[in-house]
């Protein structure tokens, strides 16, 4: 489990740091992910490239692509999932049953 926190944490660090490159300038980013888990869908998409365009997702698309004067981040053998905040929780752990928002302490 730690590992994965790891390749997870490492992933949005790199995409942050890489997409926050100062005020007034434009970059295009790909971003190479091993597993992209993206908040939107319950699949798991494996080996896409994250396309990144004036600190934007613009698309993501399936393989590897490198598209002419992009800065690539290799993250091919780590898990990323953008536009998470709290990167320390725990998403794999089993919590209690809760029936009401009321019972959470």
């Amino acid at each position: 489990m730690y590992v994965r926190v790891q390749f997870i944490t490492v992933g949005l660090v790199a995409i942050g740091l890489a997409v926050w490159s100062g005020p007034g300038t434009t970059k295009d980013i790909v971003v190479h992910a091993g597993t992209l888990l993206d908040g939107v869908t319950e699949t798991l998409r494996k080996e896409v490239s994250v396309l990144i365009h004036d600190d934007r997702i613009t698309a993501v698309q399936g393989g590897y692509i490198s598209p002419p004067g992009a800065e690539v981040v290799d993250l091919s053998r780590a898990t990323v999932m953008p536009g998470f905040i709290d990167v320390h929780v725990h998403i794999s752990s089993r919590l209690p049953i809760v029936r009401r928002v009321s019972e959470i302490g």
